[in-house]
């Protein structure tokens, strides 16, 4: 492994207790490092799909486009998560991925990932695994979003966003966005002023202190009980 995979959150995320050191140090790394600058495209809707994409670090918006010249931010990929995953089986990707600050970023061809699999096929089952929890997760966000308003939307989008260990501890946390309030409005199909009110409300009730992009947050456990509930 290089040195850059020892610490690599991606390993760490879909790995994590389900290979021992001795496996992990004897994975052949597939993927290359890049870097791509803010606002930067790293692959487009309707583009030829012939990478899987592993980001180190930053932070990734992933939006659809429509017939009518619009689009849509349908998810926001943090260090540690794979993306473009499309490519594994079309030829065409149906998303694209925008680089919402630097970021560094590991591709892989479809072919050396797939090659991966066969040859560490214990890899494939944590992806496998990792990926069902995603969906499981997605589930369960769609479920509690069902008929919510616009302020429990925005906690929960706020609670997206941090580590999970984060999500349900008392002690404060600072949140820096990346988003505009239009991009927030987007992703939770709300309104730019629809969050800026919700923002507000949560401020009112002590859940979040605004500093322009800056969030801290006195206590996401307050704010995960708010969304559960």
């Amino acid at each position: 492994m290089r040195p850059l995979c020892t610490q690599c959150p991606v390993l760490e995320n879909l790995l994590r207790g389900l290979l021992s050191s001795e496996q992990l140090a004897e994975l052949t790394c597939v993927f290359h490092t890049a870097h791509f600058q803010k606002d930067q495209v790293l692959s487009f809707d309707g583009g030829d799909a012939r990478h899987i994409f592993a980001l180190y670090s930053g932070t990734v918006k992933i939006s659809k486009s429509f017939e009518n010249g619009k689009s849509r931010i349908t998810r926001v990929v943090q260090a540690g998560e794979l993306f473009g995953l499309e490519a594994l089986e079309s030829a065409k990707y149906s998303m694209t991925a925008v680089a919402m600050e630097n970021c560094t970023v590991c591709t892989a061809s479809r072919e050396s990932f797939l090659g991966l699999f066969r040859s560490h096929p214990d890899i494939a089952e944590a992806l496998v695994r990792c990926l069902l929890g995603e969906i499981e997760q997605l589930r369960n966000q769609l479920t509690r979003m069902t008929g919510r308003d616009a302020r429990c939307r925005v906690a929960a989008f706020l609670l997206s966003l941090l580590p999970a260990e984060r999500k349900v501890e008392p002690e404060p946390c600072t949140l820096r966005l990346s988003f505009s309030r239009q991009e927030i409005g987007e992703m939770l199909d709300i309104s730019a002023e629809s969050v800026s009110r919700a923002l507000s409300h949560l401020q009112q009730e002590g859940l979040l202190t605004a500093r322009g992009r800056r969030l801290l947050i006195p206590n996401p456990h307050r704010l995960h009980a708010l969304v559960a509930s």
